[in-house]
């Protein structure tokens, strides 16, 4: 591994034991899957684009199986999983770069927003209806 510049602990391939997602400043993305008594089996590289600076974790296609995203200094890479601990080659968004990420559900509507009511002075309501 080059000298890395990011590193996240997430469930890459689902069996529970904590894997490590590590950004490597000299562009790539290690994986290390966790043996669940906190050691890991010999990293895999794959291309994440020039310079990554940061990586995430979320199923960004939901097919129930955990992606990575990286922010890099060329634009940002998605690294689709196959849920078994690799994951396909980048697919890259973008063209300028990045220096660092967070996910969330941004298209989710949010009910108590929406009825922009607390639900402790109104419990019988329903939200989404």
């Amino acid at each position: 591994m080059a000298s890395w510049i990011w590193l996240l602990q997430t469930l890459i391939n689902g069996d529970d034991k904590l894997d490590l997602a590590v950004a490597n400043f000299g562009g790539n993305l290690s994986v290390l899957l966790g043996n669940g008594d906190g050691t890991f089996q010999p990293h895999v590289d794959y291309s994440a684009g020039t310079g990554p600076y940061a990586v995430v974790a979320q199923d960004f296609n939901g097919d129930g199986k955990l992606d990575l995203a990286v922010a890099n200094t060329a634009n940002l890479s998605l690294l689709f999983g196959r849920g078994d601990g690799t994951i396909q080659s980048a697919v890259a968004y973008g063209s300028h770069g990045y220096t660092s990420l967070a996910t969330a559900d941004f298209n989710r509507v949010d009910c108590r927003q929406r009825n922009r009511q607390p639900a402790e002075r109104h419990p019988q309501r329903h939200w989404c209806a």
